[in-house]
């Protein structure tokens, strides 16, 4: 999660563009983007296909999970969450 200079919450530092924006830390707390439906729906999405989105195709941290496979374990757990 990276919260860039205007507020807006974007699932990864590498989403310069704000293509991906999640939330707005201006207008809304931390906990509620982070539980937040359209968070939740992008680790699932991630859960589910890793290039789903065109920032993610090129991600290292997708070579790191076959590395280390807790990145994946640790999504599921984060998405399993209840508030």
């Amino acid at each position: 999660m990276t919260i860039n200079w205007d507020g807006s919450v974007v699932p990864c530092c590498l989403d310069y563009d704000d293509a991906c924006v999640l939330g707005d830390a201006t207008k809304e707390h931390m906990r509620n983007i982070w539980f937040g439906t359209k968070f939740v729906n992008f680790r699932r999405m991630l859960l589910k296909d890793m290039k789903a989105m065109e920032m993610c195709e090129q991600c290292g941290y997708r070579i790191y999970n076959v590395r280390f496979p807790y990145v994946t374990s640790f999504l599921k757990m984060i998405v399993a969450m209840k508030r």
